[in-house]
């Protein structure tokens, strides 16, 4: 089956995709989660622990301006006031969250995470870094995962003309954009009326969007209403 030969969506405004979990997410969360206990257990070095803020605020900072802001075409200070909204203990995981809700490359991401879990449990516990993958497989770290729940570290959405890119971001990414027989301008830094088939009123805000006929050839279609 194709796609409608035009498929022109009105809005107001569409929703980007709800965050994506991950398996190394997951892991890596429940790392932080076991080194942050409190008592501390045994296997923790505790002289250490002190630097953990120091080094969520330059890893925030990282997935900000590498994974977020790229995306959304917000400021860094923009994003870094969204995630005021959770404790300042869990930002660097929703920085992480938001990363993995925006950015179309999540083996990237995956890939980081895993370097990171390995660094924590070098750097914060009484394991070195050959044995970080058998401590990353742990009942404790194991059960912390399986627990692991997003949603428990969303920060607000993108006001604005941001919170119209990010859902066309999300929009690109599930559609094969890379692919589309005409994306001049998608996912660059350009105003939005310039991406092709986008509309926008005198606010910046999209007001419709035409795709002509990007979206053929896929099969089983089961086309979401963004609104």
């Amino acid at each position: 089956m194709r796609w409608p030969a035009t498929l022109i969506l009105a809005y107001s405004p569409i929703r980007a995709q709800d965050p994506q979990e991950s398996a190394s997410l997951a892991t890596f969360v429940a790392l932080t989660q076991y080194i942050r206990s409190d008592p501390a257990p045994s296997d923790v070095r505790v002289a250490n622990l002190p630097s953990l803020a120091t080094l969520d605020a330059v890893l925030s900072d990282i997935y900000i301006t590498e994974f977020i802001t790229p995306y959304t075409g917000e400021t860094p200070a923009q994003v870094t006031a969204r995630l005021q909204a959770v404790p300042k203990e869990n930002r660097f995981i929703a920085a992480m969250v938001e990363s993995h809700r925006l950015a179309p490359n999540h083996s990237r991401l995956d890939a980081i995470q895993d370097l990171l879990a390995q660094y924590y449990v070098d750097y914060f516990t009484a394991s070195d870094l050959a044995g970080a993958p058998d401590f990353l497989k742990r009942a404790e770290i194991a059960r912390l995962a399986a627990a692991f729940d997003s949603t428990n570290y969303a920060i607000p959405a993108p006001s604005g003309p941001a919170a119209d890119r990010a859902a066309l971001v999300a929009l690109y990414n599930a559609t094969d954009g890379p692919n589309w027989p005409d994306n001049a301008n998608w996912l660059t830094n350009n105003p939005l009326a310039e991406w092709r088939g986008v509309t926008t009123n005198d606010e910046g805000r999209v007001t419709r969007l035409d795709l002509g006929l990007q979206l053929v050839e896929r099969p089983n279609p089961a086309p979401t209403r963004l609104c």
